[in-house]
């Protein structure tokens, strides 16, 4: 398994992930989606950002990193490809075929996936489901709101039981997820 190893500044791990993407958002939104959730690594991986630098008040959004933060990466490159592409489909053609190769899936099934599709797998990677009703959020707060999602309104969701029981099934169906040991996991 290929790993990203970098030790340096934002231009440097920019410098490494053009392969990848050239938006500098995708990035940090990956590297953020990581953090908040170090539990969909495993062992082997680490991924530290320390940013010392003393934050100064700015008109609109800031990013949550500075260009100065050092970070510190070691992770899958098929962590990393996977959270982006879930976190942004409209990844570039030569990224969905990088994702087949590396996942060992058709190109046809990564561009199967949609908006619906993205939400489950989050859910997925982020902890133990074992039934569709562990998915089942409807009027409580969206639990992914790092993407678009038609089943949201405000902050409110609204997916219904059989969307979820359906869309499980199609992610089955397509060799996506699997239900071992009554637990949905990724197929790859």
């Amino acid at each position: 398994m290929e790993y990203i190893v970098i030790e340096g500044n934002k231009t440097e791990v920019m410098q490494e992930m053009i392969n990848y993407t050239n938006s500098g958002r995708l990035v940090d939104d990956t590297f953020n989606f990581i953090i908040k959730n170090r539990h969909i690594l495993d062992s082997s991986e680490e991924l530290y950002i320390d940013d010392n630098e003393p934050i100064l008040p700015m008109q609109g959004p800031r990013n949550w990193v500075s260009m100065n933060a050092k970070y510190h990466i070691n992770v899958k490159k098929t962590t990393i490809l996977l959270v982006m592409f879930i976190l942004d489909v409209t990844l570039t053609k030569g990224i969905a075929n990088v994702l087949a190769s590396v996942f060992g899936v058709t190109t046809q099934t990564i561009n199967k996936l949609d908006e619906q599709d993205r939400c489950l797998i989050l859910d997925i990677m982020k902890g133990k489901k074992f039934s569709a009703t562990d998915f089942f959020y409807k009027n409580s707060e969206c639990v992914q709101n790092d993407i678009d999602c038609s089943f949201r309104d405000g902050c409110i969701c609204s997916r219904e039981l059989e969307v979820i029981e359906s869309r499980l099934a199609s992610l089955i169906d397509a060799g996506i997820v699997i239900n071992g040991d009554s637990e949905f996991k990724l197929a790859f």
